[in-house]
């Protein structure tokens, strides 16, 4: 939640949904792929898990996660994390 006002005892806030989609397919460039995981993804992972008070529902492909998991490791191990914490969901 966002806290758009605070007046005295009385907060107010407002519920913001946040949905992402990500998609690579298979056969794209490597180059393609790490600039997207690590320009777009890994950099909204880092500010998830830096500020707890956002939830994401995030739909990556079979194909990037399967890159993921073989070429950046740290980045499951991430994902893991905020799954774990409740600020991920699929």
């Amino acid at each position: 939640m966002i806290l758009l006002k605070n007046l005295g005892d009385f907060k107010y806030y407002m519920k913001m949904i946040l949905g992402f989609y990500s998609q690579q397919l298979e056969g794209s460039n490597r180059e393609s792929i790490e600039r997207v995981v690590n320009s777009a993804l890994k950099s909204l992972l880092q500010k998830l898990y830096n500020n707890s008070n956002f939830k994401i529902n995030l739909h990556i492909s079979g194909f990037l996660m399967v890159w993921i998991e073989i070429n950046q490791p740290e980045i499951n191990t991430l994902i893991n994390t905020l799954v774990r914490k409740g600020n991920w969901s699929f």
